[in-house]
């Protein structure tokens, strides 16, 4: 079921900031381009959660009125919504969508038994997408040819697995190599995937997969845990990886295996919600200062971090970005939780 309503957009305010420069020999202020913030919600909805977005489209899942989870794609420029529920689903929620607007997630069934992987076409017409046969999967990224990667449960093991899926071939199923459990969470345009592995030890790494199923396994230096996010047209890799207290720490991983980690300045963690990141390489995510309060952060290629916090949140957590630097998430006020875009 597909229902396009008006957008409810309730406000938009500007960072403004000055940048001193020296011309000829003396002093001039010129103020600095501001970032934008527009908040938005679901019309209907008690709670709005983006998850990824395009150069022209969000996509995410809200909470109904009658309780039930659906998701959502939004589109900014029109200020409308379309709202969706595959199959009836009491629960649907879009992780990812690619530059055509196809978008994937899970959805669970009428019985409320089991999760599964579904492809949204631009008629907003749904199929499945994951392992045939398997008890349960999820779509958690899709790349520029509509290539799903996602991850499926066999109950036979109680292990957890990666898949890559395409219209022509269906899925292809994969474990990095000495795992116990295998996530998928990113896949670029080339048909390079990335995720967490777990070993027979319950020690977390991070894995390359590249289109032709080679594997390259890698930490970060003395790292407790690594999780890789996200990976773009590049190879570069985006993820947190784990102190001994639990603490999560930012790195990013070029294609030759260079690792450089990073925190915003006032950061006791970031997010176990993990990074985002475009094709350009700019990370996005959030993280926790000393009062647990949740911020935004956005971090370039050469490693200048700019923190952020949408208007009058509580909280503010970032989820991704897009190939113009325009950034989605969600943040918490009195009222409940928002969408938001801040647009650099």
């Amino acid at each position: 079921m597909v229902m396009r309503t008006g957008a409810r957009v309730t406000w938009s305010v500007a960072i403004a900031g000055a940048i001193l420069l020296i011309l000829s020999g003396s002093l001039t202020f010129r103020a600095a381009r501001a970032a934008t913030f527009e908040t938005f919600d679901v019309p209907g909805g008690t709670l709005t959660e983006p998850q990824a977005m395009n150069t022209g489209q969000i996509t995410g899942f809200y909470r109904a009125q009658d309780g039930s989870t659906e998701g959502f794609l939004y589109f900014p420029l029109g200020g409308t919504f379309d709202t969706f529920q595959v199959k009836s689903s009491p629960v649907t929620r879009a992780f990812a969508i690619n530059r055509a607007g196809l978008v994937t997630g899970s959805f669970v069934n009428a019985r409320k038994e089991s999760s599964f992987c579904f492809l949204l076409n631009v008629s907003g017409k749904a199929i499945g997408c994951g392992p045939l046969g398997s008890d349960g999967s999820g779509g958690a990224s899709i790349n520029r040819s509509g290539v799903i990667c996602g991850s499926f449960l066999d109950s036979s093991t109680f292990s957890t697995h990666g898949f890559v899926w395409d219209k022509n071939n269906g899925a292809t199923e994969f474990d990095a190599p000495g795992a116990t459990l295998t996530e998928a969470a990113s896949i670029n345009d080339n048909g390079d995937t990335t995720g967490p592995w777990e070993d027979a030890n319950g020690n977390i790494h991070a894995y390359v997969r590249a289109s032709n199923g080679a594997f390259t396994e890698f930490d970060v230096p003395g790292a407790a845990g690594t999780f890789a996010d996200a990976i773009n047209v590049a190879g570069t890799v985006a993820g947190f990886w784990d102190d001994q207290f639990g603490g999560h720490h930012g790195y990013v991983r070029d294609a030759l295996g260079n690792i450089t980690v990073f925190d915003p300045k006032g950061s006791i963690s970031l997010s176990a919600e993990g990074l985002g990141m475009n094709k350009k390489g700019v990370v996005t995510g959030s993280w926790f200062d000393s009062v647990e309060k949740e911020h935004g952060f956005v971090r370039q290629p050469g490693g200048k971090i700019t923190s952020f916090d949408v208007p009058g949140a509580a909280d503010t957590t970032a989820e991704a970005i897009d190939d113009n630097g325009d950034i989605t998430g969600s943040f918490a006020d009195a009222n409940g939780t928002h969408g938001f875009i801040r647009s650099p």
